[in-house]
């Protein structure tokens, strides 16, 4: 609890008991994760097998809600994380799938695998390319071949890298523009559907046919505070720097991804106040 001069807490030994603390404060910044909204949970609720996750609505990777048999609600943003595949379940038959020849697979037909695999898989595809990139970590005992256990390690590396989406705006950007293009393609299947008479389950599995799923691709993360940026683009590629070169460069970024002229023209007039006036922190 937060009261206004002191925080208090308290923490369960391992025999059970409970000791109770209190430390003196002046001043709180409370920071907490992303949490349902009454209505989200309302869905959740009504969806209990399905809808597990505490702190968003599961979705599939076409973004369809985990639970709607006819797959007509969808979720994106912070409210929904995207389900991904544990690849180690299915080891069997992809196993069998990736080896043609002999019991073990070679560098060859795990390229071929992985190719095969990202188009079934396309939320790993790049973390199924790495396994490519690194046969050489992945074969244990250096043959130049996979065997069962060591292709187990090549699934539980991939399946480990397999986390959910971060709560950041390009995330939400790309999904949006996402399901732009599925409700467009799903509005030229309508009339198709309707001479066909089909039911909820065929209609599903022809939208699945005709439109890919979700793929996120990220195009880099950026942090700032003060004269001071960082930035990191992927691959190795990344930035530092403290003067005004790295904030402007963090501002020209954050200024060009805004939705309107308006915000735009906001967003200028704010960093024009604090330029000649310096930051408010009256409303802090």
């Amino acid at each position: 609890a937060i009261t206004e001069t002191s925080l208090r807490f308290s923490t369960k030994h391992e025999d059970g008991t409970v000791t109770e603390h209190e430390i003196p404060q002046g001043f709180v910044l409370w920071s907490t994760g992303v949490s349902l909204t009454p209505f989200t949970q309302l869905l959740c609720q009504k969806l209990p097998d399905y809808q597990k996750n505490k702190h968003a609505i599961t979705v599939d990777s076409y973004l369809r809600v985990k639970g709607i048999r006819d797959g007509s609600v969808y979720a994106l943003g912070d409210c929904a994380t995207v389900e991904y595949p544990h690849l180690l379940e299915h080891i069997n038959e992809l196993f069998e799938s990736a080896h043609h020849e002999g019991a073990e697979i070679t560098r060859t037909e795990l390229e071929m695998f992985v190719k095969n695999a990202a188009l079934e898989f396309p939320c790993a595809a790049g973390h199924l390319q790495s396994l490519v990139d690194n046969f050489g970590h992945f074969d244990t005992n250096h043959n130049g071949t996979i065997d069962r256990s060591e292709f187990r390690g090549m699934l539980e590396y991939v399946d480990a890298k397999l986390t959910a989406l971060p709560a950041l705006a390009q995330v939400a950007n790309q999904e949006g523009i996402y399901l732009g293009h599925v409700f467009n393609k799903l509005a030229s299947l309508q009339d198709e559907h309707k001479s066909k008479d089909m039911s909820a389950d065929r209609k599903r599995r022809s939208e699945e046919i005709s439109v890919a799923p979700f793929t996120y691709h990220h195009h880099g993360t950026l942090a700032y505070l003060g004269r001071a940026a960082a930035a990191d683009f992927g691959q190795g590629q990344t930035y530092k720097g403290s003067n005004l070169a790295a904030k402007y460069m963090w501002r020209s970024v954050y200024w060009s991804q805004q939705v309107s002229l308006r915000t735009r023209f906001l967003l200028m007039m704010d960093w024009i106040k604090e330029l000649f006036f310096g930051r408010d922190l009256s409303k802090f």
